[in-house]
């Protein structure tokens, strides 16, 4: 893992370099492309979002606490708590930052190439959240001016060890979200802000109305609590217990089997692996739907597991005693797997993708009641993820996979320990012929 890491972190930090020198080198007379928003009369908060737009909601309340040093590798942490605590709470500058003449990202970002695995699920749900927001073939490297701008209020506000009212905030939200009233007129009262940090907060809005929405995601809310950015009040206490998966229609048969047997769950998270146009919503209710090459890899994934527990059971059933013949081993096998289904449920949730890391894991996965969780994640993510030795086997009962080893067939050893663990609770329950 270590040595596919670095050589992960090489070449991408040879692409961001070579990047960078494309970017930095295109002649200044070329102008932005336009981000073609509506005009300022016509602009609204969006209603309901999308099941896209929820979903990035969840991946994007992880990436905040990354990118403000709550989070992620440690020893870059310190590096993202400080990059843009020097600059001024205006989003012009902040934008010519990012995509100006002058630009200069690495003011206000860190080149984390940790993070780019993350990014790209971000941007796969909602395209708005990245600098070309989708009016480009390529994704740019970098977030929005929307979403760094966000970032440096936040940041500045935990440096300072200042907190925002967000019930007091939402309560001028028909102000914020109107562009004939000038942040001046805004009554600051109890909310936290001061004015310069107000006229951003509605200069972003009003660049992008869909950040009033995602400012109040109960996961977005939980994550502004976390990090420390908001009191704790009735309103972010209420999201907060709404963040959760609770809801979500698993459709796992509730048979009496199931509490008899050792069960392995198979959980997607943070990946870009489900689609979100043309779902078949009666199959996928959560409007987000995975792809072929997803389940396949899924399926292959659950064949290896039995694969190996058929060859741990069989062993313990039939053991120093070899088949007289061809039909003795097809009998035997068939009695391996009629145990098999009597006392294993190798179950995939792949009504929607979730969001699982460590700082999280127990109260996403409590309500799954399972023995052991595989939670597997997109290309790239675990590198955006700290996870130490207490938050894997054999310390808790789940690994995190890599979708592109899972697909290449490179976690035969992560397998073999899961079914080591999935025998030791059965071998009480294997009878001797």
């Amino acid at each position: 893992m270590k040595l596919k890491q670095n050589c992960f972190r090489l070449l991408v930090f040879c692409t961001i370099i070579s990047l960078g020198l494309v970017i930095g080198c295109a002649p200044t007379s070329v102008k932005p492309e336009p981000d073609h928003l509506a005009p300022a009369e016509k602009i609204a908060e969006p209603g309901v979002p999308s099941s896209a737009m929820q979903y990035a909601a969840e991946v994007l309340a992880y990436m905040m606490q990354v990118t403000v040093g709550k989070a992620g590798n440690p020893k870059l942490r310190d590096v993202w708590r400080k990059r843009g605590l020097d600059l001024p709470l205006d989003f012009n500058i902040i934008s010519n930052l990012m995509s100006g003449p002058g630009k200069k990202p690495s003011r206000v970002m860190v080149l984390d190439n940790n993070i780019l695995g993350l990014s790209q699920v971000l941007y796969h749900y909602d395209q708005r959240l990245n600098l070309f927001k989708g009016q480009r073939r390529q994704d740019s490297l970098f977030p929005s001016r929307e979403l760094i701008s966000l970032r440096v209020m936040l940041l500045q506000k935990i440096y300072r060890d200042e907190k925002v009212r967000l019930s007091a905030v939402m309560a001028h939200k028909s102000q914020i979200l109107d562009p004939q009233v000038p942040a001046e007129a805004i009554a600051l009262d109890d909310t936290g802000l001061t004015i310069s940090e107000m006229k951003l907060l509605k200069d972003i809005i009003q660049s992008d109305p869909s950040f009033m929405t995602y400012l109040q995601n109960p996961f977005i809310v939980e994550s502004l609590y976390r990090i420390g950015a908001v009191y704790m009040d009735p309103y972010v206490r209420t999201k907060i217990q709404q963040a959760n998966y609770e809801d979500t229609p698993w459709g796992i048969p509730a048979t009496e089997s199931r509490g008899q047997a050792v069960t392995v769950t198979i959980l997607p998270s943070i990946l870009t692996d489900f689609q979100h146009a043309h779902v078949d919503t009666v199959k996928y209710p959560s409007g987000l739907m995975p792809v072929d090459d997803y389940n396949q890899a899924i399926e292959m994934l659950r064949a290896k597991l039995l694969q190996f527990l058929r060859k741990l059971i069989q062993t313990q059933m039939f053991p120093e005693r070899p088949a007289n013949d061809t039909a003795d081993q097809e009998t035997r096998m068939q009695e391996v797997n009629d145990f098999i289904q009597t006392h294993v449920k190798i179950e995939h949730l792949n009504q929607r993708p979730l969001v699982v890391y460590p700082e999280n894991a127990d109260k996403v996965l409590q309500p799954i009641e399972t023995d052991f969780n595989i939670i597997v994640l997109g290309k790239n993510v675990y590198l955006s993820l700290h996870i130490s030795d207490v938050d894997a086997f054999p310390h808790a009962n789940r690994v995190y996979l890599d979708i592109i080893d899972v697909k290449h067939a490179q976690v035969d050893y992560e397998i073999s320990q899961i079914s080591m663990f999935v025998f030791k609770k059965l071998q009480s329950r294997i009878q001797w012929p």
